[in-house]
Formats: structure tokens, sequence, C-alpha cells
């Protein structure tokens, strides 16, 4: 606040990576999330975890459990694959739906997140949004093995769009001095496994 150089900060990432990777279950959060112009928040996933075996399909995961993309009420889901050669691929199809928050926007909503070896579900306050096949590729590059034996570790991101922005979803995305602070609350996050189902990878 004293640097008069520095207009905006934004936070640096949470992340299971040296602590805990998983593979399949059930994982939601509990959190108020921020909207409006400028908020990027997120809570993802990617593979090549520091704990878990390494697998090698030529890319690795990604999964976006939610991102707002500097919207005043939308939460959007995706998957990703991101190759060895720095090419990246996401699931684009007509199918892909985000979810429209009407209620309670300042209050705390549960955002879920289920992976099956044939589906990943997403979640909003117990509704079920959108379903990603995972017996169905998005792209042309490579199989979908990944995201059936990869395991992934959980990211939180309170990040900002800003008009210096590489890429903003739209062009006033940017964050303008009214609109801070943006602030992300997490009561909590819990992963759920069925028994003789997925693996749990934990710092020793």
């Amino acid at each position: 606040p004293n640097d008069m150089q520095t207009q905006y900060a934004t936070s640096a990432s949470i992340s299971t990576q040296s602590t805990m990777n998983f593979k399949q279950g059930y994982v939601e959060m509990r959190a108020k999330i921020p909207f409006g112009r400028g908020a990027w928040p997120s809570f993802w996933c990617k593979s090549v975890g520091s704990l878990s075996p390494k697998q090698n399909d030529g890319y690795f995961v990604e999964v976006d459990i939610f991102e707002n993309f500097a919207s005043a009420s939308t939460l959007s889901p995706n998957i990703h694959k991101w190759y060895d050669n720095g090419e990246h691929t996401q699931y684009v199809l007509a199918d892909k739906k985000s979810y429209e928050v009407k209620n309670d926007l300042n209050g705390y909503h549960i955002i879920g997140c289920e992976w099956t070896e044939s589906k990943i579900n997403m979640f909003v306050d117990g509704k079920k949004y959108m379903s990603f096949d995972l017996n169905k590729n998005f792209d042309n590059k490579s199989n979908m093995n990944g995201f059936k034996n990869m395991s992934l570790y959980l990211i939180l991101n309170n990040a900002i769009f800003m008009d210096s922005s590489v890429w903003k979803p739209y062009g006033e995305a940017g964050i303008r001095p009214e609109d801070a602070p943006y602030e992300y609350f997490v009561d909590w996050v819990r992963l759920y496994q069925k028994p003789n189902t997925g693996a749990l990878y934990t710092a020793k």
C-alpha cells in the first residue's frame, strides 16, 4: 500500500503438489467466490504431481473445476491437454456448459467434481450441470488415457485480470480501483473415495 508504483497485487497459488495427489473420487470445496470485472478466482487440478507415479502419454492433464472469467455470476469448467512440445488443446464441444449463480452471490457455495474412469462431472450446490465423457477424445493428437491414469493435485487461485494481462476474456475485463479488493474465502476442501477405488498419495 505504500508503493505508489504498484496498483494491484495478486496472490500466489495454494497447491497440494508436494503434499497430496489423488486419482478418482469426489472432491468438493465450500467457498465464497469473488465475482465481477477483474476477478479470476479458480479451483482446478493438474497432473505431474511430485508424489504420484509418473505417466508418459505425451501430455499432462488440467481439470478446471471452475474459473470465473471476470463475470458477474458465471462459473466455467473445462478440461485440457498440455503437450510436451508446448501445444495445448481443450474441450470445446457444443455441449460444454457454465453455471449461473442466481442466488446469494455474496454467500458460500459448494463446488464439486466427481472423477470416475469414464466421466468427470461438475456440481454447484449439489446440482450437476456439466459432464465430460472421458471415452470421447476432444482432439486428434493423442488418447484420453491421461484423464484415466494420471493422478492430480489441487490448486486454488485468486488471480486478477489487468489491462496489461496477456489474455483477457473481454476488452474491459481489467480490474479498476473501485473493484478491489477481491476476497476468496475457503471454508474447507474435502476428498471422498470409495474403498478399493482410485488412489491417494500423501507426503510422508
